[in-house]
């Protein structure tokens, strides 16, 4: 376990590729937040349920707390960056 340990440090948690992102992922959070925050119905439905027992805050940070990596670079894109256009 130990020597599992070192090698996530030493190659996941303090890489200098990965500390890099750090402030773009906290850019994307924080975007996603502020984007529901003004927009709570937007939420998804499990979630705009809990809004009647829950501060908007709470609720919000648990939807973002369980988005994976991946799902969280798929709502970005899809919340803030425009898709191509379509000419015909």
């Amino acid at each position: 376990m130990e020597s599992f340990r070192d090698f996530m440090f030493e190659r996941v948690y303090k890489n200098p590729v990965a500390k890099s992102e750090e402030s773009k992922v906290e850019g994307m959070l924080s975007m996603i937040f502020d984007y529901y925050i003004k927009e709570p119905s937007k939420l998804p439905d499990d979630y705009v349920s809990h809004l009647d027992r829950y501060s908007p805050e709470r609720v919000i940070c648990d939807y973002i707390a369980g988005m994976s990596d991946t799902y969280l670079l798929y709502m970005f894109n899809n919340l803030f960056v425009p898709g191509a256009w379509s000419v015909r």
